[in-house]
């Protein structure tokens, strides 16, 4: 969903069932969409240790409100809230305020 365009459109896809699956966030979220996929951002963090500085600014800003408007904003789904909090406690960054 992220990379659609004038040229680019999304289709409603028909399940097995014979159900017209839209491409929306609901569908891509709950994964009733085929064609949707998440995307992955791996971090070398050995268990125990904090992030640097630098590295934990930007997560902590791309796993806020603010960041996911902006992933919102970009054409993409945001992340689930749980999806959200599991990331925040696995890196070590506090609840967004």
């Amino acid at each position: 969903m992220g990379y659609l365009t004038r040229a680019v459109k999304p289709l409603a896809l028909i399940n097995a069932e014979g159900e017209r699956i839209e491409p929306d966030t609901a569908a891509a979220i709950s994964d009733r969409y085929p064609l949707a996929r998440p995307l992955y951002l791996y971090v070398n963090l050995p268990p125990g240790t904090q992030l640097p500085s630098l590295e934990r600014a930007f997560f902590d800003l791309v796993l806020s409100p603010n960041g996911q408007a902006l992933v919102r904003e970009s054409g993409f789904v945001p992340l689930p809230e749980a999806t959200l909090a599991n990331a925040r406690r696995t890196l070590g960054l506090e609840t967004p305020m």
